[in-house]
C-alpha cells in the first residue's frame, strides 16, 4: 500500500549550470548542492540525499528532473543514473550492490530563476 505522504511528495531534481537542487513540489527546496570550484557537479551529495529520501518515502518511485537550458548531455545522463539507482560498493564481497531509488523519471524544463515565467 502506498503511504499517503508518499503520494503528496513530488520529488524534483533541478539541474542548473552551477548547482543541483533537490525539492518537493509541495514543500519547496530540500537541498542545494553547488558545483565544485572546477565546475564539477556533486553527484555524491545528490546520491546521499536521494537515499535519505528513499528511506523516508520507500514506495515512491517517480521523480522529475528539471533542466536549465544548456546543461550538458553528459550531466543529464549522470543525474539520471544517480536518481535511478544507488550503487554501493561492497569491498568485502568485491561487488557493487544496486538499489532502485526513483526509476520512473520524467524530464522537464527547470523553472527560471528570479524572473517571471
Amino acid at each position: 500500500p502506498v503511504e499517503p505522504q508518499d503520494q503528496t511528495f513530488q520529488l524534483e531534481i533541478i539541474v542548473r549550470q552551477d548547482k543541483i537542487e533537490v525539492g518537493d513540489r509541495n514543500q519547496g527546496l530540500l537541498g542545494v548542492y553547488p558545483n565544485a570550484d572546477n565546475g564539477a557537479y556533486d553527484y555524491e551529495a545528490l546520491a546521499d540525499k536521494l537515499r535519505e529520501l528513499k528511506e523516508r518515502y520507500p514506495t515512491k518511485t517517480d521523480a522529475a528532473i528539471l533542466l536549465e537550458q544548456d546543461v550538458a548531455y553528459d550531466t543529464i545522463v549522470q543525474v539520471m543514473d544517480t536518481v535511478r539507482v544507488a550503487q554501493d560498493i561492497d569491498e568485502e564481497e568485491g561487488r557493487i550492490d544496486r538499489t532502485d531509488l526513483f526509476p520512473d523519471i520524467s524530464i522537464g524544463d527547470a523553472p527560471v530563476l528570479g524572473g517571471g515565467a
